[in-house]
């Protein structure tokens, strides 16, 4: 995403606006709290923010990057990628 233009009109004239906070889950640190910045359009008034799809797919809080790590102790578990975080929390702890 191009932050110096609003995704909805096109226009240049965007500011920041607020933060959104999020927590995502990634491979090397775990759990960790993420503040996103948001943008108001100027022109026509709709708010957006920081575009993450390269690091997550959307209404996800894993990372692409543990989702495809973690494909193989989901196939060897048959578990879900969340019981797979609390099994490599448990092993790092180790």
């Amino acid at each position: 995403m191009n932050l110096d233009r609003c995704p909805h009109c096109g226009t240049r004239h965007v500011v920041k606006y607020d933060f959104t906070k999020i927590t995502l889950v990634f491979k090397e640190i775990g759990k960790t709290n993420v503040k996103v910045q948001r943008y108001i359009c100027k022109r026509c008034g709709k708010t957006f923010q920081t575009d993450l799809t390269s690091l997550v797919d959307k209404n996800s809080n894993f990372t692409n990057e543990l989702k495809s790590e973690s494909e193989h102790l989901i196939s060897n578990y048959l578990g879900s990628l969340k019981n797979v975080c609390k099994f490599e929390d448990v092993t790092q702890n180790f």
